[in-house]
């Protein structure tokens, strides 16, 4: 999807009126979307996620308690919203970032 736009003065004087191209996604777009899970999805790669067989929107990640008990860490995704299914959610989130 090619978005364009007018440049305004905040691009400086010199570009002021020029025709511009977007070339990263836009909020509101078809394509946002996308940007957004490829960008989730190599965070939650990163920190050692993978996604489910049956869903790609549930990862899991196995994990040791602080307790030495074996469990899944999992996190859920619709659209924007984060489910973080752990004994420290708050630490998992701080690593997606």
């Amino acid at each position: 999807e090619k978005l364009w736009s007018e440049a305004g003065l905040e691009f400086g004087p010199e570009m002021k009126g020029k025709v511009l191209r977007m070339t990263k996604a836009v909020y509101g777009t078809q394509s946002t979307g996308a940007a957004w899970h490829r960008t989730l999805a190599s965070a939650l790669r990163d920190i050692g996620f993978t996604p489910s067989k049956g869903d790609p929107n549930v990862w899991l990640k196995k994990s040791v308690r602080s307790n030495g008990e074996d469990y899944y860490e999992w996190i859920l995704c619709y659209v924007d919203d984060i489910l973080v299914i752990s004994e420290e959610p708050g630490d998992t989130m701080a690593k997606i970032g």
